[in-house]
């Protein structure tokens, strides 16, 4: 699978340094579903300004437990980078009124 950025909610699962969405987002959740322990995820606008990022521990986390962050009123975000996202994980990225789809790069 690649990444889908054509419905609601975004669905990631491969992380890059570029920008993957250049419109104004609205994001009323994150939810990361990581596939082992020991990995992370981290989300950062256009600008480069991380604004969510998460990490399951070997130690402490199971597979299973899924980090997620709800956002109300919406995070407003000016376009999306996912810098880091550990093989194997999706990344859900559920928007708040906006068409679909958005503009991509």
């Amino acid at each position: 699978m690649s990444n889908d950025v054509a419905a609601n909610p975004l669905i990631i699962d491969t992380a890059a340094a570029t920008v993957l969405i250049t419109s104004f987002l609205k994001v009323t959740k994150f939810r990361w579903i990581p596939s082992a322990a020991s990995q992370a995820v981290v989300v950062k606008d256009k600008g480069g300004i991380v604004r969510w990022a998460g990490n399951t521990i070997a130690a402490a986390t199971e597979v299973g437990e899924y980090p997620d962050s709800d956002f109300h009123p919406p995070l407003k975000m000016d376009g999306l980078i996912v810098s880091t996202l550990t093989s194997g994980g999706f990344l859900y990225i559920y928007l708040d009124d906006i068409p679909i789809p958005v503009k991509t790069t």
